[in-house]
């Protein structure tokens, strides 16, 4: 899980970046950029994605947010995600 708060933008685009490498990595067995396998690859993977947003209801001083209740930190079903569509 990677915190959604914008002070945390730096590491959202870090990791961004490096997700194309690491699903490299898994899929082909060459963990370290070589060229050569270094295990078996993996031929399926599975990605959960949830969010830190737990809302913010019962909060006296944060009642006017729009959007108390949050994402309760369960499983996002979201499947308009591109980047994971383009793993296919």
């Amino acid at each position: 899980m990677v915190d959604d708060e914008d002070a945390t933008t730096t590491e959202q685009v870090t990791l961004a970046r490096a997700l194309p490498r690491l699903l490299a990595g898994l899929t082909s067995g060459d963990l370290d950029g070589d060229g050569a396998a270094d295990r078996e690859p993996f031929t399926s993977l599975h990605f959960g994605v949830v969010t830190p947003d737990m809302g913010v209801q019962g909060v006296p001083m944060l009642a006017h947010c729009e959007a108390p209740l949050g994402d309760d930190g369960l499983l996002q079903t979201d499947r308009t995600c591109s980047f994971l569509l383009s793993l296919r």
